[in-house]
């Protein structure tokens, strides 16, 4: 049996899921043989990162960058 499997740019999870089939013939001692699929995800994860800033406590505010890798 052939999956096909589609690469993304997506970070997921591993996807798994069971190929399950049913022996009919009768010639095989087990009748119900299933198999488990695992799908590794290869994008790496991301990352989050924000600016570190000094300002005297009469500004009123501050600007942090926040950057997503």
């Amino acid at each position: 049996v052939s999956i096909p499997i589609l690469d993304d740019l997506i970070d997921e999870p591993d996807e798994t899921f069971t190929v399950s089939g049913t022996v009919t013939s009768g010639n095989t001692d087990n009748t119900d043989a299933s198999g488990e699929v695992t799908i590794l995800d290869n994008e790496p994860t991301p990352t989050v990162s924000l600016s570190d800033e000094s300002v005297d406590e009469d500004a009123g505010s501050v600007d942090v960058t926040a950057s997503l890798d």
